[in-house]
């Protein structure tokens, strides 16, 4: 697994113990970093923490190895967005505080797996103490913009206030999706609709279509039609049933089908980032699929008659050929057999 990381040196500090100097180090083995939900593909930012894994509040297993007197200090794990160092102290205590505490404890052999809940790592609770503490309402921080915020994890041996050994591991949270699209409009086609959007963010991958049946009595023509469940900037429902299309990369149209006709259905866009953040709907659309007019219907019909017919008239012309052949054969063979007979 490919992780994204920046590691710190090794920090210590040399306690004379009769004469001796220890040094208190911390090594993170990145490579067996482990997440209780599983690692998305390399293309998704695997590391990163998105609104989803926050809402599940997956947990990263983290394994340390200790060398030195560490069973004589606390063991803590700090984080700080990438503008901050945890490592001064200033940054973890007094007026100044800017790093947030997700973890205690006491490290009880040379190898130790440290379990951190993403919960923890995005919450930005000063206050808080020990992990676990933290309900789903982390995971809509106001502050969350649509792009990824990047903040060091930061793995230290302290004494009172002060770190003596330690170690940095680097990711990133997105818990926003991207924001809406815009120029939503919807056309109507026959058993279905085509939405269009324009879109400018750059961490948009794909984009999904979500319709619904309006509950607006007879609304059309691209009206604003908000239904229960999708309405204007807010997240899409995760119920299936409303996820009408998906248009990857850039796309800026999409077709609905299977619709039927004459019944009004509303639509929204929401783009998708790089995570799997599905982003807050667009301005909700609505339009009716239209049936085919019963002139092109007819049209269709003749049109097809025509080529059935020109099928069958070939074959006919095939046949009848074939058929004028066999009776001129049978008229040469009918003269021959007269003209025996004459001369018999």
């Amino acid at each position: 697994m490919n992780h994204s990381s920046t590691f710190y040196s090794v920090l210590f500090a040399c306690l004379t113990v009769s004469g001796l100097c220890q040094a208190q180090t911390i090594t993170l083995d990145e490579a067996g970093i482990q997440r209780s939900k599983g690692f998305r593909g390399a293309d998704q930012n695997p590391s990163w923490i998105s609104r989803a894994d926050c809402l599940d509040n997956d947990v990263f297993g983290f394994p340390l190895a200790f060398s030195g007197d560490y069973a004589s200090y606390q063991l803590e794990v700090w984080v700080g967005t990438s503008a901050d160092d945890c490592v001064k102290q200033e940054a973890r205590v007094g007026a100044a505080q800017v790093c947030w505490k997700v973890w205690e404890g006491v490290a009880t052999s040379a190898a130790f797996t440290v379990k951190v809940p993403v919960r923890n790592i995005v919450s930005r609770d000063l206050e808080a103490q020990y992990p676990g503490l933290f309900d789903e309402s982390v995971c809509e921080l106001e502050e969350a913009s649509t792009s990824a915020r990047p903040v060091g994890v930061y793995f230290m041996f302290t004494s009172g206030d002060s770190m003596v050994g330690g170690n940095k591991w680097a990711t990133a949270y997105d818990l926003a999706g991207p924001p809406p699209p815009k120029d939503v409009a919807v056309e109507s086609r026959n058993d279905g609709l085509v939405v269009t959007w324009t879109d400018s963010d750059t961490d948009v991958v794909a984009h999904n279509i979500y319709c619904q049946r309006s509950t607006v009595p007879g609304a059309g023509g691209g009206q604003l039609c908000e239904t229960l469940t999708l309405y204007s900037g807010a997240f899409p429902p995760e119920d299936p049933a409303v996820l009408c299309a998906e248009v990857k990369d850039m796309g800026t149209s999409g077709a609905i089908g299977g619709l039927d006709d004459g019944v009004s259905y509303s639509a929204a866009v929401a783009g998708v980032d790089s995570v799997g953040n599905v982003g807050r709907l667009s301005h909700v659309v609505c339009d009716s699929p239209k049936a085919v007019s019963d002139s092109t219907a007819d049209d269709a019909g003749d049109a097809g008659q025509c080529s059935v017919s020109a099928a069958i008239g070939h074959r006919t012309g095939v046949f009848g050929l074939g058929l004028l052949v066999l009776l001129g054969a049978a008229g040469v063979l009918r003269r021959r057999s007269l003209t025996t007979g004459n001369r018999s």
